[in-house]
């Protein structure tokens, strides 16, 4: 099996640590690329469409400032290079508002809700990863 990519977008660097820690633990040839916020996730994800090496899956936190998760995930559903457009999401958040859940549904995204399971990180990252 060829590496794969995750990209982790979230503003706080203890969880975006913890997040690459797990998924390390579940998949340890991995790779991960982190991101502070939604618009450097973005801003990445432009720069990787460049270098033809776009991350398998985004994994990024709803609160974030400068661009939250929803933003991103519009941001990648909007796009016109059909590659970053198609590419797995899952989002995380500590609070799963009705309107949030719908949202993310309509954009064909994993919602997760913090505090997590390692259990349910590893089942959706494992799911994630595999779809084609």
């Amino acid at each position: 099996m060829a590496e794969k990519t995750i990209l982790i977008a979230d503003d706080d660097m203890g969880m975006r640590e913890l997040l690459a820690y797990l998924i390390k633990k579940i998949l340890p040839d991995i790779s991960i690329i982190q991101a502070r916020n939604g618009k450097e996730a973005a801003d990445k994800l432009e720069e990787f469409s460049q270098a033809d090496s776009l991350p398998d899956t985004v994994l990024t936190d709803f609160d974030m400032p400068v661009m939250n998760g929803l933003e991103l995930l519009k941001f990648i559903r909007n796009h016109s290079d059909p590659r970053i457009k198609n590419l797995r999401v899952v989002m995380l958040t500590g609070s799963a508002t009705r309107r949030l859940q719908i949202a993310t549904e309509e954009l064909n995204c994993r919602l997760l809700e913090k505090p997590m399971r390692l259990e349910d990180l590893r089942a959706i990252i494992s799911s994630e990863l595999t779809k084609k």
